[in-house]
């Protein structure tokens, strides 16, 4: 099933990338750019539908520290699965953490948006942005006018291909829901809670301890753009 979390991700990192930062590489662009454009907050989210549960998603500078937390139950064909799971962003790591097996992953900032830049190393920005116009019309995305999510104007994107629309605040995305139908079901997700510009404690992002991280950085090399300094 295509997750929510995928569009989400598509549609309000993958696309700005392309549309905004141009030609060349856009490594250090990406690592500065702010994320939201909220100093700091946190939200409750409820989930419904397929998988239902509760995210919490917690940050700081703008989006390039955060924390979320998830607890899920995916339910399909009468067989149901529970997930607990930790994202964390600080300055220097991405880490992705199975709070049930107290194992996690962690990649470098810097690899991560290396290997986006690598995809669009060599094109020009006219190219780019061509590729922008391509996605959005292969998935008949448009915007969809606004809404109010918790007192808040979000700006909607409706993607009728995938039967799904995303509320935007402050490129922070307060609701997103999609309807497949049949086996793939529902995915809905909504803030039922915001706070804005709040003071966050730096051990917010803090890896909790006791988890077993592996670094996978390493895994990384050899894809094209991301070791060009050692030509």
């Amino acid at each position: 099933m295509i997750s929510m979390k995928r569009i989400v991700l598509l549609f309000t990192m993958v696309l700005p990338v392309i549309f905004v930062f141009g030609q060349g590489s856009r490594i250090e662009q990406m690592k500065d750019a702010k994320v939201f454009d909220v100093k700091s907050g946190k939200i409750v989210f409820k989930l419904e539908g397929t998988v239902k549960g509760t995210r919490t998603l917690i940050w700081d500078d703008y989006g390039r520290l955060q924390y979320d937390h998830k607890e899920t139950v995916t339910k399909i064909m009468g067989i149901s699965n529970t997930e607990e799971t930790l994202s964390i962003r600080t300055k220097e790591w991405m880490y992705t953490i199975d709070l049930v097996e107290k194992t996690g992953t962690k990649v470098k900032v810097e690899d991560a948006f290396a290997m986006s830049d690598a995809m669009t190393a060599g094109y020009s920005d006219a190219q780019l942005q061509q590729a922008g116009e391509e996605i959005m019309n292969q998935f008949e995305a448009k915007e969809a006018g606004t809404g109010t999510i918790l007192g808040r104007t979000c700006s909607i994107m409706q993607i009728e291909k995938l039967k799904s629309k995303i509320w935007t605040y402050k490129k922070i995305t307060l609701k997103s829901e999609t309807s497949m139908g049949g086996m793939m079901g529902s995915s809905n997700e909504e803030a039922t809670k915001m706070e804005e510009n709040i003071v966050v404690p730096a051990s917010t992002f803090i890896v909790p301890s006791g988890i077993e991280i592996q670094d996978v950085s390493d895994m990384m090399i050899g894809i094209p753009g991301m070791n060009d300094e050692e030509e």
